[in-house]
Parts: structure tokens; sequence; C-alpha cells
């Protein structure tokens, strides 16, 4: 029995490394869905102090690759989104409550610092990650597959 029917749909996968991304990749090869997983750009450029957390983003990077040459004779295809700094998510929450302490800065000047490294010189939406997303699980992404897409408003580009 089903329980969920992903017959043209697309499956945002979180924790995609796990017993549960893969048991939902093989409900997606039965359904033909497209796969988007996400990550953060902590996989890509390792940060200070988080060798351990970039370390396991760096391998769902490797997952997604994986993943997309596994599935690809199913036409489905996985791409993974890679955000920076997001504003308004629960991870940036907690992270700058943490940084607020150790700076000891507001948060404020805690977000003004970390903008000073991004040339769009803000942090990404909530908005912008779906954007993206939903472009991926597009039609118009058909034809890409493996692929780990940064929404980082340029820094990932220029590796500050």
């Amino acid at each position: 029995m089903k329980i969920l029917d992903f017959s043209g749909k697309t499956a945002l996968i979180t924790g995609a490394a796990g017993a549960i991304g893969k048991a939902v990749a093989q409900q997606l090869i039965e359904d033909g869905a497209t796969v988007v997983i996400t990550d953060l750009k902590s996989g890509k450029t390792g940060s200070a102090l988080m060798s351990h957390y970039c370390a396991a983003k760096g391998a769902i990077i490797s997952f997604t690759q994986a993943l997309a040459y596994e599935l690809a004779d199913y036409n489905i295809n996985v791409n993974c989104v890679c955000p920076d700094i997001t504003d308004n998510s629960g991870v940036w929450t907690n992270v700058s409550a943490g940084y607020t302490v150790n700076l000891q800065m507001p948060k404020d000047e805690v977000v003004k610092k970390f903008t000073a490294k991004i040339p769009l010189k803000r942090l990404a939406t909530v908005q912008d990650v779906a954007a993206v997303t939903a472009s991926l699980a597009s039609a118009g992404a058909d034809y890409m597959t493996g692929q780990s897409v940064n929404i980082t408003g340029g820094r990932e580009c220029i590796n500050l």
C-alpha cells in the first residue's frame, strides 16, 4: 500500500542520506518524480570550528550526485540546493544566538558582519530558496541532474 503518491510531482528531501531518503527514492522510482535535496553551502566551503558539520554537508552533495546516477535510468532528476545563511530560518536563529554570545555583539551587528562578506549585501530569504527549488522542480530543469546549486548572494563564487 502506498502512503504517498509522487506521480509527476517533486519530492523535497531533507535528511536525505539516511534510510528515509533511500525509501523515498524507491517510491520516486515507481512514480517518476523529481528530487530536490536541501543542503547548505557549508558542504562546499568549510567554516572555522564547524569541520564536522561541513563534512556532513559535503557528503550530501556527493549523495546527490550518486543518487542522480542511480535514478537517471528511471528519468528522475536529482539536484540539491545549497543556501547560505537564510534569514528567519531555524538554523540561523540558533547559530546567530551563539554568535551574539561568542562575539559579544547584538544580533543586528552580527548580521551586518556576515552580510559584509556577501556581494548582494543581504541574507538569503526563505523565498529565495523556495524560488530556486521550484525552478529545479519545473520542466525547465528536465535536463539538469546531479547539480548542487548555490543560493549565496554571490558569496560562494568569490569564496570569502
